[in-house]
C-alpha cells in the first residue's frame, strides 16, 4: 500500500462517518496481519485501534493471535502488537497474546484457566511439560534481543517471566544476550524487572558491562517511576565500588539539583543515605531489594560497599545542603535526607559551615504566626529541626565532637532571638530537644538563657510546649 493511500484512508477512519470507517475495515480485514507489517500501512491498522469501533478493534485483536510471536520479531508489526498489548487489550486479553510465547498450542488454544505464568507452570506436571513452555519462550524471546527489538512492553513480560521461572542455564543464556542492551527496557516495569534480576545473578563480569552500557542514561533512569530502583540494585548488589562511583554516581553528583528536585530522582540519592529504610523509602520495592541478600552472586560485606558509596558522595550532599537550607528545611522529604547523612558522617568531616548556615537562617525567622517566614512555628521546619537536633546528638555521643548544632545556635543567634521562640509552641519544643539531646554545658546555657526572665513569660502561655518547657527548666535548675 502506498504512502499517499494510507494517508487517505487514515483521515477517513480518523474523521469518516461510520458508513465509511465500516466499509474500509470490510475491504482490509482479512489482510490485517499482513498490513500490521507494512511500513505504511500499519498505520491504518492503528488508526482503527484508536477510532475504530468495540466491535472493529475485537476484531483486529483476534486477527492477531496466531501471529504475535512473528509480529514482536517484526520491525514495523512490533509497533501495532505493542499499541494493541498497552493501549486496547484488558488484562485477560494481554495474557491471551502473551500466551503464544509459551508454545504452538497457545497460538491456537488460549487457555482461560490459569492467569499468569506461575499458574501454568505449576499445571504442568507431565515430565518435560514445564521445560517445554520455558524453552518455548527462550526461542521466541532470542530473536527479538538478536534484532534488537526489545521496545515493547509484550517482549519485557515475557523476559521477565522467563527469567524470574528459568533453571540457572537458561537464565545464563538470557543475561549473557541481553546484559548490554537493557537501557532499551528499563523504561517499564517488567523491563527494569529483567534488569534487576540480571543484577542479581549475572557474574561480576556481566554486571561491569550492564553498568557501562548505562553511561549517559543514568539521570534519565534516576528520573524514570520504574526505573530507579534498577540503579538502588547496582548499589546493593556491585562490589566494583569505584566502577559504580566512576559511571554512576558521578554522572549523579554532576546533576545534584536536577536529580533532589525530581519525584524519583531523590529516592535514589535517599538510598545512598539510608539504604533500605522503610520510613522513606517505598515498603514493597524495600522488600524486594532484600532478594539480593540470599543470594551468593556478591562477596563484598554490605555494609562496607554501603560506606564506599556514601564516602564518594557525601560532600555532594554537605555542600547542597549547606547552600539550600531554607528550601531543605520546607521540604520534608530532604529535611529528613539531611538528617539521615549527618548521623552518618564521620568525626572527620566538618559541619561548622553547615550549622552555621541553619543558624543564620533561623536567625532571621519571623515568629509571627502567620509570617511566611516563620520556620520555628512551620511544621515541616520544626520536625526536620527537631531531627536535625536528635542525630546531631547522636553523633555527639558517637565521635564527641567539639561543634555541635545545638551550640552553634546558642553561638550563633542573637540571646532576644532566642527567646522569642517560647513565643510559640514548636518553638518550645525545639528548646526541650536541646535539652533532652545537648551536652551539659549546652544545658546549662540554655537554662542561663531562660531563667528566671522567661519562666514568667512560659508560664503565662496556654499551649502544650510552654508547659514541658518549664518543667524541664524548674527540674533542671533545682
Amino acid at each position: 500500500m502506498a504512502h499517499d493511500t494510507t494517508r487517505v484512508l487514515e483521515c477517513l477512519v480518523q474523521f469518516g462517518n461510520e458508513q465509511q470507517k465500516q466499509y474500509i475495515f470490510e475491504q482490509i480485514q482479512k489482510e490485517i496481519p499482513t498490513m500490521s507489517k507494512s511500513l505504511y500501512a500499519h498505520h491504518v491498522i492503528i488508526k482503527f485501534l484508536t477510532y475504530g469501533t468495540d466491535a472493529q478493534k475485537d476484531t483486529i485483536k483476534k486477527s492477531l493471535h496466531g501471529h504475535v510471536c512473528k509480529l514482536a520479531r517484526h520491525s514495523i508489526g512490533c509497533r501495532v502488537l505493542e499499541y494493541c498489548y498497552n493501549d486496547v487489550c484488558n488484562s485477560a486479553e494481554r495474557f491471551q497474546l502473551v500466551q503464544e510465547f509459551y508454545g504452538r498450542e497457545y497460538a491456537i488454544l488460549k487457555t482461560t484457566d490459569v492467569k499468569n505464568i506461575e499458574e501454568l507452570l505449576a499445571s504442568k506436571t507431565a515430565t518435560g511439560q514445564r521445560a517445554n513452555v520455558l524453552e518455548n519462550m527462550q526461542e521466541n524471546i532470542m530473536p527479538c534481543i538478536q534484532k534488537d527489538l526489545l521496545s515493547t512492553s509484550i517482549v519485557h513480560r515475557v523476559m521477565h517471566e522467563y527469567i524470574r521461572n528459568a533453571n540457572e542455564k537458561g537464565r545464563e543464556e538470557m543475561i549473557d544476550a541481553v546484559k548490554e542492551k537493557l537501557i532499551k527496557m528499563i523504561h517499564s516495569r517488567d523491563g527494569a524487572r529483567v534488569a534487576i534480576h540480571c543484577l542479581w545473578y549475572g557474574t561480576n563480569k556481566d554486571r561491569k558491562l550492564l553498568i557501562k552500557s548505562l553511561k549517559s542514561f543514568v539521570i534519565k533512569i534516576a528520573k524514570e517511576e520504574q526505573g530507579y530502583p534498577v540503579l538502588w540494585t547496582i548499589f546493593d548488589v556491585v562490589d566494583d565500588t569505584k566502577l559504580v562511583s566512576k559511571v554512576v554516581l558521578q554522572e549523579l553528583m554532576s546533576s545534584f539539583d536536577e536529580v533532589i528536585n525530581d519525584a524519583h530522582g531523590k529516592k535514589v540519592l535517599m538510598y545512598l543515605i539510608a539504604p533500605r529504610n522503610t520510613k522513606h523509602l517505598q515498603y514493597d520495592l524495600v522488600q524486594l531489594m532484600k532478594t539480593s541478600d540470599t543470594l551468593a552472586t556478591s562477596k563484598k560485606d554490605a555494609d562496607i560497599r554501603q560506606h564506599e558509596l556514601f564516602e564518594f558522595c557525601k560532600s555532594y550532599f554537605l555542600e547542597y545542603f549547606t547552600d539550600n537550607i531554607l528550601s531543605t528545611l520546607k521540604d520534608g522529604f530532604k529535611g529528613f535526607m539531611m538528617t539521615e547523612m549527618i548521623e552518618r558522617l564521620s568525626p572527620d568531616d566538618k559541619l561548622t559551615s553547615f550549622y552555621t548556615s541553619l543558624s543564620s537562617v533561623l536567625s532571621t525567622s519571623s515568629v509571627e504566626p502567620q509570617a511566611e517566614t516563620n520556620l520555628i512555628e512551620n511544621q515541616i521546619a520544626h520536625n526536620v529541626l527537631r531531627h536535625l537536633i536528635i542525630a546531631d546528638g547522636k553523633r555527639q555521643k558517637k565521635h564527641k565532637q567539639k561543634t555541635t548544632l545545638v551550640s552553634t545556635l546558642l553561638s550563633s543567634i542573637s540571646p532576644d532571638t532566642l527567646r522569642t521562640w517560647i513565643l510559640c509552641n514548636r518553638g518550645c519544643f525545639i528548646f526541650v530537644m536541646m535539652l533532652e539531646h545537648g551536652q551539659p554545658d549546652e544545658c546549662k546555657q540554655i537554662r542561663s538563657l531562660l531563667v528566671p526572665s522567661a519562666v514568667e513569660t512560659l508560664k503565662r502561655q496556654t499551649f502544650t510546649g510552654a508547659k514541658i518547657l518549664v518543667e524541664k527548666l524548674l527540674s533542671s535548675s533545682s
